[in-house]
């Protein structure tokens, strides 16, 4: 009982130090991911504003001197430069588009869906988020101004896919890393059950062999808390009690002894009550022995049988002489005293 008792605890330890790890690393995973999106999200627009500003800010300098050309250069070394821009665009003031990285929209008036704002910097850029028949698009939008004289706008696309491609790998590393935790919680929420139980088991030990009797040697103390304290006092109490045992056996020896010599004498005294029967009691118990020997019974049992022996004609004691020596034949009425 102790032993399932023991296991029990164990593993209920072992339970709640892994409900606890799995709670406190769901939860810090959680934030972590909620902390780690929202750095990527600044990053991915970061990058963009930084992108479109530079495209606006070289864009100016080829209006005021009409090189067309260095703008299509432009767009399209960032264009190949960074896989995740979706498109730029640059338009003039009258919603033309001048140059795009796709060159079928150039001399178009493009209607671009207005979508979310998300940020307004106090230079004019625009990052708003739009939905389109390419998904969700973060659009960074710039203005194109020279001496206080506006050229047009930049606009450049980044596919929102691209953060949850950057996600999904964070959420790989992040997952992982939750996995490794959480193996390494177990093997150590079961070596930490083994090390807070072990003091129980030693406990439920000694208590075991407290119950069947037997010499309990000292228990191991583990610790110097309350478990250590309670395997130092079960210690002295076990120490106690086999001392008490070990005198009470004594006392028990002793008492046996005693009685059997009280029952030898009591037997003395009826054969010398009666001579006629003296050692009678003593032959009696004798050759019982032998007979309880042969019959296989147990060393309790004989001594039963031996002291069963001394005392048969106990009542001889309470007889009075005359009935008892008499040589002739017995009254009736001393017949029934016999009996008696």
């Amino acid at each position: 009982m102790f032993n399932l008792f023991n296991k029990y605890i164990r593993w209920k330890v072992s339970l709640i130090v892994f409900i606890l790890l799995i709670a406190t690393t769901s939860v810090y995973c959680l934030i972590t991911l909620q902390i780690m999106n929202k750095n990527i999200i600044n990053e991915i627009l970061k990058r963009g504003e930084e992108l479109s500003r530079s495209i606006a800010a070289s864009a100016g300098y080829n209006f005021l001197s009409k090189d067309l050309l260095g703008l299509d250069n432009i767009v399209f070394k960032i264009k190949n430069s960074n896989k995740d821009v979706e498109y730029i665009t640059i338009i003039g003031t009258d919603k033309k588009t001048i140059v795009h990285s796709d060159i079928n929209q150039i001399g178009k008036i493009l209607k671009y869906p207005e979508g979310q704002i998300l940020k307004k910097e106090q230079d004019g850029t625009i990052v708003k988020e739009v939905h389109g028949m390419r998904g969700t698009i973060f659009e960074v939008v710039s203005p194109i101004e020279v001496m206080n004289k506006s050229f047009g706008t930049v606009i450049l696309g980044i596919n929102k896919s691209v953060l949850s491609n950057a996600q999904n790998a964070t959420q790989k590393r992040i997952m992982g890393a939750f996995t490794a935790t959480v193996f390494l919680g177990v093997i150590v929420s079961v070596i930490l059950s083994s090390f807070l139980t072990r003091s129980i088991k030693e406990l439920s030990s000694g208590v075991d062999e407290l119950k069947q009797g037997k010499r309990i040697k000292p228990l191991m103390v583990y610790s110097e808390d309350e478990l250590g304290r309670l395997t130092n006092s079960f210690n002295e109490m076990g120490s106690l009690i086999t001392n008490q045992r070990d005198k009470l056996n004594e006392y028990a020896r002793e008492l046996e002894e005693a009685y059997v010599s009280t029952v030898k004498v009591l037997a003395a005294a009826i054969d010398a009550k009666d001579p006629y029967t003296h050692g009678h009691a003593t032959r009696v118990s004798q050759l019982s022995l032998q007979l309880g020997r042969e019959a296989g019974l147990g060393k309790e049992e004989l001594q039963d049988l031996e002291i069963a022996c001394l005392f048969h004609d106990v009542g001889k004691i309470r007889i009075p002489d005359k009935i008892l020596r008499k040589k002739g034949r017995l009254r009736e009425d001393e017949v029934i005293e016999m009996r008696r």
